[in-house]
């Protein structure tokens, strides 16, 4: 149908089931002769009409992008790219297992590279629903016998198979919600500072098409809220530590809800992320973003409670902070004393300033 095609929301969850349940109809069709796999033939699949360059599709515009790594990952331009075909290529049952018998790696290639993009324009469940769909191709062909043979062939021709592996399994990392480790505490208890309850109050709320998309573009009092859960696009690039730290320090097992038990404290920024997004989209131009949201972010702390901004005196408290600490020293009651108590996550680890 037009529903997923026409950029309408259409929640993934819904014929998921469904979905599963033609792929490993595939798959024991594609058990029989692997030669399908890699075809990557796009007009064998669509009529491509008066667009002969679309049938040289997957080589010309897919493969080259099947080396996703956290180091590069793609633009929101690249990922809109992406997210359309995606959603042109699987968007009913027939297409879906012609597609994934004609190209299944250029397949993984378009979901994968689409994930980021359709967390920002469509929000957190649909993105997982379409990772699940990834996941679930992948290991369904992975128990083939044939799938090591079909892995070379697909290499041979330039499709870079471990790294759509290894994107995938990025992926199951880190677009889930972080779990708390089961392990036992034996060190010093954190606290990361939650999304401001009212706005998370607020955004169960709001209309599904309120999204991270929508929240930046309607005004810079929107930024926090759109910021509050991290969006996928942070996740790539050299400024990827403000989403990994986030997540990181969230599945700790010392990890605690109560703040006056903790004996640091992590205050979420993506305050880089923002900019990086605004370079594409444009919703500040006057590009005060960054600006904006720490302001926002350091309202919210002071509002919070009195604990990241204690003295260093035995057994009290040492903050934490995803950026450099010496901005957020000027917000505090008496800077110069507090300096050696403020400490910085670097790109290389934990260091006090």
């Amino acid at each position: 149908s037009c529903q997923v095609f026409c950029g309408r929301a259409a929640p993934w969850l819904p014929v998921f089931l469904a979905m599963l349940r033609l792929l490993l109809s595939v798959f024991v069709f594609l058990s029989l002769g692997h030669a399908l796999w890699t075809d990557c033939s796009l007009e064998d699949v669509i009529d491509i009409g008066s667009s002969p360059l679309l049938g040289d599709f997957w080589n010309s515009f897919v493969r080259n992008s099947s080396n996703l790594h956290i180091d590069s990952g793609t633009s929101l331009d690249q990922g809109r790219f992406f997210m359309r075909w995606a959603y042109i290529l699987t968007k009913n049952d027939d297409m879906l297992h012609a597609v994934v018998q004609n190209c299944i790696f250029g397949v993984l290639t378009l979901l994968l590279q689409a994930l980021p993009a359709v967390d920002y324009e469509k929000g957190r469940a649909e993105a997982l629903s379409l990772l699940e769909m990834s996941r679930s191709i992948f290991a369904e062909a992975s128990k083939m016998e044939s799938f090591p043979e079909v892995v070379a062939e697909a290499e041979a021709k330039g499709w870079e198979v471990q790294s759509l592996l290894l994107a995938l399994q990025l992926y199951d990392a880190y677009l889930p919600d972080p779990q708390v480790g089961s392990e036992p505490c034996e060190g010093p208890k954190y606290f990361v500072y939650p999304p401001p309850q009212a706005l998370l109050q607020r955004r169960e709320e709001l209309d599904a098409s309120v999204l991270t998309k929508t929240l930046l573009h309607a005004g810079p009092e929107h930024y926090l809220h759109a910021l509050t859960h991290g969006p996928l696009q942070c996740l790539f690039g050299m400024y990827g530590t403000e989403y990994l730290f986030h997540h990181f320090f969230r599945s700790l097992p010392c990890v605690v809800q109560d703040p006056s038990e903790a004996d640091f404290f992590f205050v979420p920024s993506y305050f880089k992320c923002i900019e990086v997004v605004n370079f594409v989209e444009q919703f500040d131009r006057e590009e005060t973003e960054a600006s904006v949201l720490f302001h926002q972010t350091v309202d919210y702390v002071t509002q919070f409670g009195p604990w990241s901004f204690r003295g260093p005196l035995p057994g009290t408290t040492t903050t934490v902070l995803s950026r450099p600490a010496t901005r957020w020293l000027q917000h505090a009651p008496n800077p110069s004393k507090e300096a050696a108590h403020w400490a910085t996550v670097s790109y290389v680890g934990i260091c006090v300033e």
